[in-house]
């Protein structure tokens, strides 16, 4: 959820749910609306796992680790424990010789970025950060209880540092276009506690209920001008 992108809030509008459910603010136009609209909202192609939590099976297909396929016979692949280690050899010797100039040169130049990140991994210690500093990550959905929205709310007003990402579904068939899926909200507290908020945004409730409400008033707080935004 850390990135080198770090965005004031007041430097944009508090987002608020409008009729059609989304988020408006005045973000770069490169970031797409959050919240779906209603035909999305109740769309029998989300796919909802166990204590509707909104997750997307793991895209085995690019990797090589080989396993049987559940759905058929076919062969497919788990990812790399280590996924660069096969960058680490790369060399003016071991270039492939179809390859033309820039080709080449951007072959070494991942090679190198390989290195130097093995390097680094090499020398410092593994970052640990404690469960308990952070508890269990918070689903927010339509099943979510009113009194956990409400017990969010108290627990973050006093907080004005947040991180932000966000997951979108992959385009189908039914849906070329790829869906908002996902806000992930890391309010940090301090040095040694934050709240995690899951936010499921293909699963919230209807926007007439009061838990609908709640939840977009959890949002207004946190996207409040007086918060910093990491995104």
């Amino acid at each position: 959820m850390y990135s080198n992108r770090y965005y004031r809030s007041n430097y944009h509008q508090t987002p608020v749910f409008s009729s059609n459910n989304t988020i408006t603010s005045s973000y770069p136009h490169h970031v797409p609306s959050l919240l779906p609209t209603t035909e999305q909202l109740y769309s029998s192609n989300s796919l909802t796992i166990h204590h509707n939590s909104l997750l997307q099976f793991p895209d085995l297909s690019g990797n090589s680790s080989r396993i049987a396929n559940w759905n058929g016979g076919h062969i497919i692949n788990q990812p790399h424990h280590n996924p660069h280690e096969r960058l680490l050899h790369r060399s003016v010797d071991t270039c492939p010789t179809h390859l033309n100039i820039n080709q080449k040169s951007k072959w070494l130049k991942t090679g190198e970025k390989a290195r130097a990140n093995q390097n680094l991994r090499l020398a410092k210690p593994t970052f640990h950060w404690p469960e308990s500093h952070y508890g269990t990550p918070v689903h927010i959905h339509n099943r979510t209880s009113l009194a956990s929205i409400q017990l969010i709310v108290q627990k973050i007003a006093g907080t004005h540092l947040y991180t932000i990402d966000t997951e979108s579904d992959k385009p189908t068939h039914q849906n070329r276009q790829s869906l908002p899926a996902l806000i992930q909200i890391q309010a940090i507290h301090n040095e040694e506690s934050a709240t995690v908020l899951l936010l499921e945004v293909q699963h919230l409730p209807d926007r007439n209920t009061t838990l609908f409400r709640a939840i977009q008033q959890l949002c207004q707080i946190i996207f409040s001008v007086n918060n910093t935004i990491m995104a």
